[in-house]
């Protein structure tokens, strides 16, 4: 059985659009993640906010110590788990931002191969391996 192997050009060129496709699936899900992570930091933010300014008012009201060391301590948990999320949303973005740096790359190298005619690889310096310049390759099974 003989397998008529598809152009270098060809070839070349679904592997890039192969690769331009994960590359924005890969971006697509890191700013979700983004996202969802910097919407829980905000969240954090705010709810860390309002229990400081929930101490304020009691502290100027004249509550009780006890009730005071007790929002304190809430404060202090609520900024710790502000801090946590926001460090979380800066790695999210950092991952983002290298996705979508993989993204351009690989459109880039997709808009680049469009510019190439099937006989400009040679003259390129591309290498094209042997049976894929579109001959006729005879197919091997094995028993």
């Amino acid at each position: 059985m003989i397998i008529k192997t598809p152009s270098p050009l060809s070839a070349i060129r679904l592997h890039r659009q192969r690769e331009e496709k994960e590359a924005f699936q890969a971006y697509a899900a890191a700013l979700k993640k983004w996202e969802r992570a910097r919407d829980r930091a905000d969240d954090a933010a705010w709810e860390f906010q309002l229990a400081c300014a929930e101490l304020q008012q009691k502290t100027i009201a004249g509550t009780p110590n006890g009730e005071i060391t007790l929002l304190r301590r809430h404060c202090r948990k609520l900024q710790e788990n502000s801090r946590r999320l926001q460090s979380a949303s800066a790695e999210a973005k950092a991952e983002a931002s290298t996705a979508f740096t993989v993204l351009v790359n690989a459109r880039t190298a997709r808009q680049e191969l469009e510019g190439f005619q099937a006989g400009e690889f040679e003259s390129a310096g591309i290498i094209v391996p042997f049976g894929a310049r579109g001959v006729d390759v005879p197919h091997c099974q094995w028993n």
